[in-house]
């Protein structure tokens, strides 16, 4: 044991009571002391953990991961190659994620994802890219990097991308090339959206119909 520091590293079999219990105080508790000055040191660190994330007792975020780090002020959750994440809406399942490294945290719930991440969510939506963040007021999932994204059927490729999963909107703010199964889309710009099924691009959009299909998407 450091000055001033508590550390436990253990794995899930056989953990310690003494361990357990503080783990169980660490994540149940669903409000975060904003006194002090944030800090990354280390409270408990385990291996091969899942642990859940909850807000007025409903599931908020739930991780696997091959080790699991809770910083020592509880404002932090810092997980190592997310084999499974879940993000839940209302008590189910929504979005899914994966990646090398996930930093949660806890007093806004908000979310930064590192390392070939890998997200998945209703009406065929799903993400692949190297680092994300999740906004939780807004529900925004953001993608500052080079993406290729999927939506009902249609594929996304640029360099910034953002979902609004509140209403199922994706926002292409830059240069974006959209793939269908009968035609091939570029603009500088675009705005998918789930409900009306519709696609709006910004300053004009080239299209290039693939040999042998018959319509362009919405024609």
């Amino acid at each position: 044991m450091k000055s001033g520091k508590f550390r436990r590293i253990a794995t899930v079999a056989g953990l310690p009571a003494t361990v357990v219990f503080l783990m169980w105080w660490l994540w149940q508790d669903d409000t975060i002391s904003k006194r002090g000055a944030v800090s990354d040191a280390p409270a408990v660190e385990v291996q091969g953990a899942k642990i859940t994330i909850k807000e007025e007792g409903r599931k908020v975020w739930e991780f696997e991961a091959e080790r699991i780090v809770v910083s020592a002020n509880r404002a932090y959750v810092t997980a190592f190659n997310v084999r499974r994440g879940v993000y839940f809406r209302n008590g189910q399942p929504y979005l899914h994620l994966q990646a090398r490294l996930v930093r949660l945290n806890q007093t806004t719930r908000d979310l930064i994802a590192t390392g070939t991440v890998r997200a998945s969510g209703p009406e065929g939506f799903s993400v692949h890219t190297e680092r994300a963040s999740w906004k939780h007021r807004t529900r925004v999932l953001r993608c500052p990097l080079v993406v290729r994204a999927t939506l009902r059927g249609l594929t996304f490729h640029t360099n910034d991308l953002s979902y609004d999963a509140r209403v199922g909107r994706l926002n292409c703010p830059r240069a974006v090339q959209v793939n269908s199964q009968h035609a091939q889309l570029r603009g500088a710009g675009a705005v998918a959206d789930v409900k009306p099924q519709r696609i709006e691009f910004q300053n004009g959009v080239e299209i290039v119909i693939r040999p042998g299909a018959g319509l362009v998407p919405g024609s």
